[in-house]
């Protein structure tokens, strides 16, 4: 065609040509809404759990960092100049405000977290909000038990050189009954625990009761002493730790003393 004429009103769009018309109602679900020309704010839960990450790996930074032990030459140097004569001393973090902060910093997170959980219910999908609240829940109550542990932490440092030279006899005694509900593996091995103590050999003495009078545990008990002979030697030259025959040689580590295959079959001849 050679005249063509467009018409748009309100309601249709018309087509007129030279022999024809033709009338065209658009639907009216097609047109845009003016709302959705202009999109809704984005929600505030995005903005809570970027606080929430940036709050919970401040205080993971600080625990890593600043919850670590002071090395021993510190400790040491400050020890001697304490004039006191204690047994071990007690070191103090530093710096434990930091910690408190966070810890506000992280509880008014958690209240933020929980005002928009609770003040933006769905309509729809409600099982799933309400897992979703219960696992920021759960979470919070365990990270608030373990604040006992973190609110304000100390070291322990022993003086073993402040000991006095002339320490008391210690008289252990070891009991058992029923070599059946105990056998006699696990009392020799609390024997030798106990026998490499590091306390002078002369200032200590055990004592095995057994009510039960059995023949194994007397039997294992013997063998147990003749293994001491050469077990305590070589706890003390190699600081072995830790100091039970049984729980030593189940480890799975390296066999880097020479002698330690020759203690493996002694140790399982007395098993």
């Amino acid at each position: 065609p050679t005249h063509l004429r467009v018409l748009i009103h309100e309601t249709r769009v018309s087509f007129s040509f030279a022999s024809h018309h033709v009338h065209f109602l658009p639907s009216l679900t097609w047109a845009p809404s003016i709302d959705k020309l202009h999109p809704s704010p984005l929600p505030l839960l995005p903005l809570y759990i970027y606080i929430y990450i940036c709050i919970y790996s401040l205080g993971i930074t600080y625990y890593i960092t600043l919850i670590s032990p002071p090395p021993l030459q510190q400790l040491s140097l400050k020890m001697a100049a304490t004039p006191n004569r204690r047994l071990f001393t007690t070191t103090v973090l530093p710096w434990r405000g930091l910690y408190k902060l966070y810890f506000l910093l992280f509880v008014s997170a958690l209240l933020s977290l929980f005002y928009y959980r609770f003040t933006h219910i769905p309509t729809t999908h409600i099982p799933l909000w309400l897992l979703i609240t219960a696992a920021d829940f759960w979470f919070a109550v365990v990270w608030l038990f373990q604040q006992g542990f973190r609110w304000a932490p100390t070291f322990h440092h022993t003086h073993r050189d402040r000991l006095p030279a002339d320490v008391p006899a210690v008289d252990v005694f070891v009991c058992t009954a029923d070599p059946v509900r105990e056998p006699p593996t696990i009392v020799v091995n609390t024997l030798l625990s106990m026998m490499a103590y590091e306390y002078p050999v002369e200032k200590l003495a055990f004592y095995l009761s057994d009510d039960g009078g059995s023949e194994l545990t007397f039997y294992a008990a013997v063998l147990a002493a003749e293994f001491a002979r050469d077990w305590l030697p070589f706890c003390r030259k190699f600081q072995v730790e830790p100091r039970s025959p049984r729980v030593y040689f189940s480890m799975d580590m390296p066999l880097e003393l020479g002698d330690n295959d020759g203690f493996r079959r002694e140790y399982s001849e007395v098993k």
